[in-house]
């Protein structure tokens, strides 16, 4: 499956871009990061969250969407 990730907050400075476009295997969140650490082996040293359809999503749920957001950890306020 081709998905297209975007990026944000620091992240956009750790790795060096806002968007990249991966062909992936994966069936679910914990696949699609470890696929992403593969890709930018930086993230490893990062907490991220992913989210899709605009709703994050925990690390067992399924993949199920061609756009993918990664965030920094949201701090409270």
């Amino acid at each position: 499956m081709k998905i297209k990730i975007k990026y944000f907050g620091q992240l956009t400075e750790i790795i060096g871009k806002t968007k990249d476009e991966i062909s992936t295997e994966s069936e679910n969140i914990i696949d699609l990061k470890k696929d992403l650490i593969k890709l930018h082996p930086v993230l490893k040293e990062h907490t991220i969250q992913i989210a899709q359809n605009n709703k994050i999503m925990g690390e067992k749920d399924i993949l199920n969407s061609s756009q993918i957001d990664i965030f920094p950890p949201f701090s409270g306020g």
